[in-house]
C-alpha cells in the first residue's frame, strides 16, 4: 500500500497530527516559525524574484492542464492511499544497505540519486530545478524550503531535485527526513529507507522518522519490518493518525478485524482523514465517530455565554406570567443578536475579492463535511425522540382533558335537572364549576411539568454538543475562509446556527394573562376578587344614580353601569373589583310611578376580562324594583346562562318573597 504523508514540510509535522496537537498554543508556535522563516525569505530580493516565478496551484491548472498535472503526480507518486497494501517487493528490499550508511556514504548516495533523478526527468524540470539552485546560491537550507513548497505547489520534479540536493550539501536530520518524505510520496522508498534510517540514529525516538520508515517499508510490501517501525512510533504516541492508520490496513489483510477497528479508532482519535473514516465506517456496521473526533480540534473556546442566561421553563400556571416575562426577554435578546450576524452574513457573502484558500483548505474542508455529517445524525436522533415525545405528551394531555370534560357534563346536567326540580339549590352547580376549574389547572400542571423535564431532557442532549461543533467550526472556518469577508460570513452563519438552538431550548408559551384560568371568580365563598378594597355598602362613599331620558346611570364602590332604551335594551357593565366588563342587548319593559321603577329584561351578554378579551357569553334573565335616585339597596333578583360560567341563579333580597 502506499500511503499519502500528509507532511507539512515547513516545520516536520503532518497535517492530521496539526488537529491533534494537545494545546493549540504549541500549533500556534509552529506556525509562527513557519511564516517568520518564509517571510525571511521573501524580504532576500533574490528569493521574492524566485517565489513569483514559481508556479502557483491555479497557474500550473491553467499551463498544463489538469490531464498534465495529472499525468506527472502519476509518474512521481502512486496515488492516494488505498487499503489494498502491495505486493512484497523481494529485489528492492534485498537491494538495501545492510547498515546505517556513514556520513560520507550518505552523501555519495544522494549525490548519485540526484544525478540519477537529472537523467530520468524531464529536461525543462531539471532545468527549472538547476536555475533555482543558481538563484539561491547554493544556499542548502532555503533550496530545501522551496522544495517543500514546489511539492506542495504540485511540483514533484522539482520538489524532488531541489531536495535531494539540499540533503547531499547539508545533510541535517530535518532535511532528510523531508527528503525521505517526498521520496515516499514519489514512489522511491526504496531510496527513502537508507535517509530515513540515518535520521533516525540520531533521533531513536522521533515519531514522524519512525512512522516514514514504517509507510516505506509498507510500500515495498515488506509489513512484519514496517510493523517494527509503526510500534516504536505508536509507542511513543498512541494514536499517531497515520501510523495507526497503515497498521489498521495491515490488522485488516491478516484478518484481525477487531485490531483493525482498534487501530482505526486511535488514529481517527488522533487526526481525521477522509480514507481512514470511510474504511472505519466499512468495517465496523455501528462506527459513530463524533467521540472519537469531539474536542479534538480546538481546545480553544470561542463561544462565551458572556452572561447570557436561559429563562426558566413553566412547570404550573402560578409561574406563567413570571416565566413569560423572562422569556419575552430572552427572546428579544436572541432575536436582537440574531439580527446584527445576519446582517454580517449579508454584508460580506459573495465577496471574492482577494480570494486564496490556504494550504490547509483541503484537509480542513473534509472535516467540516464530516463533523456536520456526524453532528447532523446526531441532532437527528435526538430530536426526533425529544418531538415524538412531545407529540405523546400533547395526545395524552388532549386524552384527559376531553375525559375530564365528559365527566364534568355529566355531573354537570345531572346536578342541573335535580335544581330545576328543586330539590337541591343552585349553588351546588356553581361549585361543580369551581371544582372543574381547579381539577383543569391540575391537568395542565401535570402536563406542563412533563413538558418542562422533556425540554430539560433535549437542552442536556444538545446544549454541549452544539457548543462543541460551533467552535469547531469556527476554528475550520478559519482554514476554509477564501478571504476576511468569507471568514467572518462563515462565523456569522454559525452564530446564527447556535443561537435558533438555544431558542428551541425555550417553550415560547403564550401570553397567559389572556388565557390563565381564573378560579377564584368561580369560588362560590369568594364573590368578589380578595385583592379589591371591600366597602359595605350603606357605608360607600360613592354611591350615585342617575336616571335620564330613557335610561339611567349607576355608580358605587364595586361597578359602573349604563343603561339605555326602551323596548330593545343596551346595558354596560364594569366591574371594579375583578376589572371585568359586561355588554348586553335585549327585551325589556318597566312600569314607572313616581319615585318607583319595576322591570324586567331579558338579554344576550358578552363578558370581557381586565385586557378586554371575551370570556363568557350566554343569556341573562332580571326582575328589579328600584327607588329612581337611590342605587341601594337593590332589590332584584335573576340568573344567567354562559358558555364558561354555566347557569347562575341570583335570588338578592327578593329570595324570602321567592320562597
Amino acid at each position: 500500500m502506499k500511503k499519502i504523508l500528509l507532511i507539512l514540510f515547513l516545520f516536520n509535522v503532518s497535517i492530521s497530527n496539526l488537529f491533534a496537537q494537545p494545546t493549540k498554543a504549541e500549533i500556534d508556535k509552529m506556525m509562527k516559525e513557519a511564516k517568520a522563516e518564509i517571510d525571511k525569505m521573501k524580504k532576500d530580493p533574490e528569493m521574492k524574484e524566485l517565489m513569483k516565478d514559481m508556479p502557483d496551484m491555479d497557474s500550473m491548472m491553467k499551463i498544463m492542464g489538469r490531464k498534465e498535472v495529472q499525468a506527472e503526480l502519476k509518474k512521481m507518486s502512486p496515488g492516494i492511499a488505498s487499503t489494498k497494501l502491495p505486493a512484497k517487493n523481494d529485489r528492492l528490499i534485498n537491494a538495501l544497505p545492510k547498515q546505517v550508511l556513514s556520513r560520507q556514504q550518505l552523501i555519495t548516495f544522494l549525490t548519485i540519486l540526484h544525478t540519477d533523478l537529472q537523467k530520468r526527468l524531464p529536461v525543462d524540470k531539471v532545468k527549472s530545478a538547476q536555475t533555482i539552485i543558481s538563484k539561491l546560491n547554493k544556499n542548502a537550507a532555503q533550496i530545501a524550503l522551496v522544495g517543500a513548497i514546489a511539492w506542495y505547489k504540485k511540483a514533484p520534479s522539482e520538489a524532488a531535485l531541489l531536495l535531494t540536493y539540499a540533503a547531499s550539501q547539508f545533510p541535517d536530520d530535518n532535511t532528510l527526513n523531508n527528503c525521505g518524505a517526498i521520496l515516499n510520496l514519489c514512489g522511491l522508498e526504496e531510496k527513502a529507507i537508507p535517509l530515513l534510517k540515518y535520521a533516525l540514529a540520531n533521533q531513536p525516538t522521533n515519531t514522524t522518522l519512525l512512522n516514514n520508515i514504517g509507510q516505506a517499508y509498507t510500500g515495498l510490501g515488506a509489513t512484519d519490518t514496517a510493523m517494527y517501525y509503526f510500534m516504536g512510533c505508536i509507542k511513543q504516541n498512541s494514536s499517531h493518525p497515520d501510523a495507526c492508520a497503515t497498521v489498521a490496513y495491515i490488522e485488516y489483510e491478516k484478518g484481525n478485524i477487531e485490531k483493525a477497528q482498534q487501530y482505526a479508532e486511535q488514529s481517527l482519535k488522533g487526526g481525521y482523514s477522509s480514507s481512514i473514516a470511510k474504511f472505519y465506517r466499512r468495517i465496523k456496521k455501528d462506527a459513530k465517530l463524533f467521540s472519537l473526533l469531539k474536542n479534538r480540534l480546538s481546545e480553544k473556546k470561542y463561544f462565551d455565554f458572556n452572561g447570557l442566561t436561559f429563562p426558566p421553563i413553566r412547570r404550573n400556571w402560578e409561574q406563567s406570567e413570571e416565566v413569560y416575562a423572562k422569556q419575552q426577554l430572552f427572546i428579544k435578546k436572541i432575536d436582537g443578536l440574531r439580527k446584527q450576524f445576519s446582517l454580517v452574513v449579508n454584508n460580506t457573502t459573495g465577496d471574492t475579492a482577494n480570494w486564496k484558500y490556504g494550504p490547509l483548505y483541503t484537509v480542513a474542508q473534509e472535516l467540516v463535511s464530516e463533523l456536520s455529517t456526524i453532528y447532523t445524525k446526531q441532532w437527528k436522533i435526538i430530536h426526533t425522540d425529544y418531538v415524538n415525545k412531545k407529540i405523546q405528551y400533547g395526545d395524552d394531555h388532549f386524552k384527559e382533558a376531553q375525559a375530564l370534560a365528559r365527566k364534568f357534563h355529566t355531573q354537570f346536567e345531572e346536578y342541573s335537572a335535580l335544581v330545576r326540580a328543586d330539590k337541591i339549590k343552585p349553588d351546588v352547580l356553581k361549585r361543580i364549576l369551581h371544582q372543574n376549574c381547579l381539577d383543569g389547572v391540575a391537568l395542565d400542571n401535570k402536563y406542563f411539568e412533563i413538558q418542562a423535564n422533556l425540554i430539560d431532557k433535549y437542552k442536556n442532549a444538545m446544549l454541549e454538543k452544539e457548543i462543541v461543533f460551533y467552535n469547531n467550526m469556527i476554528f475550520l472556518s478559519r482554514l476554509t475562509a477564501g478571504n476576511e469577508n468569507d471568514f467572518k460570513s462563515k462565523c456569522a452563519h454559525y452564530s446564527i446556527r447556535l443561537l435558533d438552538a438555544f431558542k428551541s431550548y425555550v417553550d415560547e408559551i403564550n401570553d397567559p394573562s389572556h388565557n390563565h384560568p381564573n378560579c377564584t371568580r368561580l369560588d362560590p365563598a369568594k364573590s368578589e376578587n380578595s385583592s379589591s378594597p371591600v366597602f359595605d355598602q350603606a357605608k360607600c362613599p360613592i354611591n350615585i344614580e342617575a336616571p335620564f331620558g330613557f335610561g339611567k346611570m349607576k355608580l358605587n364602590c364595586s361597578r359602573f353601569e349604563f343603561e339605555v332604551g326602551e323596548g330593545i335594551i343596551l346595558t354596560y357593565e364594569k366591574n371594579f373589583g375583578n376589572r371585568e366588563s359586561t355588554i348586553a342587548v335585549g327585551i325589556g319593559v318597566a312600569s314607572n310611578i313616581p319615585y318607583i321603577e319595576f322591570g324586567a329584561k331579558e338579554q344576550f351578554f358578552i363578558k370581557f376580562d381586565k385586557h378586554n378579551q371575551p370570556i363568557d357569553a350566554g343569556v341573562l334573565w332580571e326582575t328589579e324594583f328600584d327607588v329612581k335616585g337611590l342605587a341601594t339597596p337593590e332589590i332584584k333578583t335573576g340568573f344567567t346562562i354562559g358558555i364558561n360560567s354555566g347557569y347562575n341563579f341570583q335570588p338578592g333580597v327578593l329570595q324570602g318573597i321567592l320562597n
